[in-house]
């Protein structure tokens, strides 16, 4: 038949021949021993082609799929199934070409444990371990008697002008469930929240602002509200200081650069959502530090 047909589809023929020939050659593997290690649980199996094409094969033990620790052409390394008793067990093992090998295997009881040996000679001493901590400080011993007093010193001359303000304010939640705005006082607390841009704090003394701490409380089950967002305004404008409050713990924020602040100027806080929410309130807390 193949000198009557082209010589293309000669070809093709062959090939498919050549290739179903050595599909149909495929080695099977060949089992040579086995041995139990019945400490580690592990069963090491010795043999031919037990991977011809670089794949995992597999490892039946008394009909159950054993984990394979390691695996060769050669040797296999498996996991036996925990509380197994001593006995004999079918052991299969199928190559990565499908094909399979079967070997009985014993597996005996493990003997008692023999008499202890004598003890070895003593080693030579290692060397000196690091010192210990030190020990707790002795209690404090008795007053001694009151010196006379010491000379009035000079007084020493001012010190810098300096303002700190903790800043709480309870917030309820408009009906819609945001976005919402509320401005606030620098000082004290407000209960209601609302939106009144004239509230605010008169400076009384120039400073440069050089730490702000926030944080949030949520109602109690309910989440923390995210994003929210304090920022602090002077004369009414907002500032460059902007914190996102993402915590119930008071984190400091990163302001960047100074902000300077002079006598007279109103500052006040910005305290805004952008998101919708089914919580029925916030309370926010702010330490603001100027120096």
């Amino acid at each position: 038949m193949l000198p009557n047909m082209p010589l293309r589809a000669r070809i093709l023929a062959l090939t498919v021949a050549l290739f179903a020939g050595l599909c149909g050659a495929a080695t099977a593997p060949a089992i040579y021993s086995t041995s139990v290690n019945t400490s580690t649980h592990r069963i090491t199996i010795t043999g031919t082609d037990f991977s011809p094409t670089g794949l995992a094969p597999t490892v039946d033990f008394a009909g159950s799929q054993l984990t394979l620790a390691s695996f060769t052409n050669q040797r296999l390394v498996a996991t036996l199934p925990a509380g197994f008793a001593a006995g004999s067990y079918s052991l299969s093992v199928t190559n990565s070409n499908g094909q399979a090998a079967t070997l009985s295997v014993t597996v005996g009881a493990v003997g008692p444990a023999g008499p202890q040996g004598p003890a070895g000679a003593q080693g030579p001493s290692g060397p000196a371990g690091p010192t210990g901590p030190q020990g707790v400080a002795g209690p404090t011993g008795p007053q001694g008697p009151v010196g006379p007093t010491g000379a009035t010193g000079p007084q020493g001359p001012p010190g810098n002008p300096g303002t700190g303000a903790i800043f709480l304010l309870s917030v309820g939640m408009p009906g819609n469930g945001g976005p919402f705005t509320v401005y606030s006082n620098l000082y004290g607390t407000n209960t209601s929240g609302g939106d009144d841009s004239q509230i605010g704090s008169i400076m009384p003394v120039s400073c440069n602002v050089d730490a702000l701490y926030v944080a949030q409380t949520p109602p109690p089950g309910q989440p923390l509200l995210t994003p929210l967002q304090l920022t602090l305004r002077q004369n009414y404008s907002n500032t460059t200081l902007q914190c996102a409050i993402s915590s119930s713990t008071p984190t400091p924020c990163d302001i960047g650069s100074r902000i300077h602040v002079q006598a007279g100027d109103v500052l006040d806080y910005l305290l805004q959502t952008l998101a919708q929410t089914n919580q029925s309130g916030v309370q926010v807390q702010a330490s603001l530090h100027c120096r």
